[in-house]
């Protein structure tokens, strides 16, 4: 299947293909809308393919498509189907009339950014700590989970450097995380690696 794969998914899907990663997709669009901020006017519409329990009305979607002839080729030569209720239309330095003009033509709501894509806040500042508060969500959620009494040193090293230092990766492979956000998972790992049995933040025997 290694050999075979590569032939059958599209240039364009990163996925389950040696060579590939699955955040090329991701990087492609934070990018994207880089560039595009640069630019006095321009759009981004983010597309949501259609699910067997999705409802569409067909005849609107129709007339749409036969509009917007070029997802009309998209349809045609990939073979998804758009789910417009879903999608969004995503202006970057536009004029407002014709931002609503176009999001009643797609039938789609609009949408600013940044918006959640693939796991990230597509559109926001990886320099801002807020940015990375989902990383910080999730490294607290796992701490809430685990009960550290009953959890020696060792074991404990095991879990912050199997699962907490896992956690900031995929959003490391695209932005540079800031001092304050390192010191803030630094700090939730020591506290957890530091706790006493009875549930007290213990002093830390190394600095």
């Amino acid at each position: 299947m290694r050999h075979v794969m590569p032939g059958l998914v599209g240039e364009t899907h990163s996925a389950f293909v040696q060579g590939r990663k699955i955040h090329d997709g991701t990087l492609i669009a934070c990018e994207t809308v880089r560039w595009l901020k640069s630019r006095r006017s321009s759009a981004i519409i983010k597309l949501d393919f259609q699910k067997a329990y999705d409802r569409v009305k067909w005849s609107f979607v129709d007339i749409v498509l036969q509009k917007m002839r070029l997802l009309r080729c998209f349809e045609l030569m990939s073979g998804l189907s758009i789910n417009f209720e879903k999608s969004s239309f995503i202006p970057v330095n536009c004029d407002q009339r014709w931002t609503q003009k176009m999001c009643c033509l797609l039938d789609c709501k609009e949408a600013a950014l940044p918006v959640w894509y693939l796991g990230i806040s597509l559109g926001a500042n990886p320099r801002l700590v807020k940015t990375w508060q989902p990383v910080i969500d999730k490294v607290e959620d796992k701490l809430s989970l685990w009960k550290a009494k009953i959890l020696n040193k060792a074991g404990k090293l095991v879990l912050i450097k199997s699962v907490l230092n896992s956690l900031p990766i995929y959003y490391l492979s695209l932005y540079k995380m800031p001092k304050a956000v390192a010191e803030k998972l630094i700090f939730l790992q020591r506290r957890f690696l530091w706790s006493k049995e009875d549930g007290r933040i213990g002093m830390p025997l190394v600095r």
